[in-house]
């Protein structure tokens, strides 16, 4: 009886380690996301996107989480000689389904709608007056 009951703490211990570490590795925003789509939310919550456009010829524009707290976001361009970037580094805060980035110190405060081990989807709120507009990106893995 002692040895099944062993037997069964163990296969629990396993089971919630397993189901641990695979939820770790479905919500960590850690690593490098490719801009994917870009658009806004209308009136009603409704989504405009658009394929984001890269830069022909050039590397994909993405995002970079550590797990240190650095992100980095490099952005490519084509000024005629060639595929050029523009590399900005600063920290991020996850807490949640609130993301909170500084680069370059301006800090902007995202809410994340999608975050899962291929997609992470944020939005961006910005009061422009009376108009209050919210910005939307997709990044894929």
């Amino acid at each position: 009886m002692k040895k099944i009951a062993i037997f069964f703490i163990a296969l629990l211990s396993l089971g919630l380690t397993t189901s641990s570490c695979s939820d770790d590795e479905n919500t960590s925003i850690v690593g490098k996301w490719i801009f994917s789509q870009e658009g806004f939310a209308v009136e009603g919550g409704q989504e405009v996107l658009e394929p984001y456009q890269h830069t022909t010829g050039c590397n994909q524009d993405y995002f970079e989480f550590t797990a240190e707290g650095v992100v980095k976001n490099e952005n490519y361009f084509n000024e005629g000689a060639g595929c050029e970037s523009d590399l900005s580094m600063g920290t991020y805060l996850k807490s949640d389904n609130s993301l909170t980035l500084t680069i370059s110190g301006e800090t902007v405060n995202a809410t994340i709608i999608t975050l899962n081990s291929s997609t992470l989807k944020i939005k961006v709120t910005v009061v422009e007056g009376a108009e209050t507009v919210s910005y939307i990106t997709v990044f894929g893995r």
